[in-house]
């Protein structure tokens, strides 16, 4: 099993970040995901160099996330990045609809993971279904590798999506950290990879 933590931490800050707004300088929409509660939480595995790691998020629709939902609109995903990242590079992006037949992957060794075969649905254009306060949202995994040994990290997630015929910007506060240890081998508890700290500007 891979070596993780998950930390948590509650913050005293609106759901949606200041920058996270719609680049039309109006009012978030109302794209719910990790984060978007006002917590902070990061996830942190080891890894050989040039080994790739899935990390697994969800992404929600909610009617008081800044806008009531409009049964006529049409909510595309339009694309998915990491923010604040440094010493890792992102290897792929799979998509996957409430219709798949896996819940939500925290982190999984390799990329892409037998889960992203599932459903899936194609990144720019995927849909996001419009089912406010659904637990079981669009699961978004994204491969990341580090290829020398050493520590990379980012610090959320950046979603880009259109809606109501406009584009808008979201970032969430999920952390991640990959630790490379060349000879590791996936079980060793020796030189844990330890979450990142959060960031001092959000």
């Amino acid at each position: 099993m891979p070596r993780f933590a998950v930390v948590v931490a509650a913050m005293a800050m609106g759901a949606v970040l200041s920058h996270g707004c719609g680049d039309d300088g109006g009012e978030p929409h109302f794209l719910a995901g990790p984060g978007s509660d006002g917590q902070w939480y990061s996830v942190a595995a080891n890894v050989a160099p040039d080994e790739a790691m899935t990390f697994g998020t969800q992404l929600t629709v909610s009617p008081t996330g800044g806008k009531e939902l409009k049964a006529n609109e049409q909510l595309t995903l339009k694309s998915v990045r990491l923010v604040g990242r440094r010493g890792i590079e992102m290897v792929g992006v799979s998509v996957s609809g409430p219709n798949r037949q896996f819940g939500i992957v925290g982190s999984k060794p390799g990329y892409p993971p037998p889960e992203a075969s599932d459903d899936p649905l194609a990144l720019p254009g995927a849909p996001v279904p419009l089912v406010a306060g659904t637990e079981r949202g669009v699961a978004i995994l994204i491969g990341v590798r580090r290829s020398t040994p050493g520590r990379g990290q980012a610090t959320g997630i950046e979603v880009v999506y259109e809606a109501g015929g406009r584009t808008h910007r979201q970032v969430f506060r999920t952390g991640l950290a990959l630790c490379a240890t060349s000879g590791y081998i996936r079980g060793d508890d020796a030189g844990r990879c330890e979450p990142v700290p959060e960031p001092e500007d959000w």
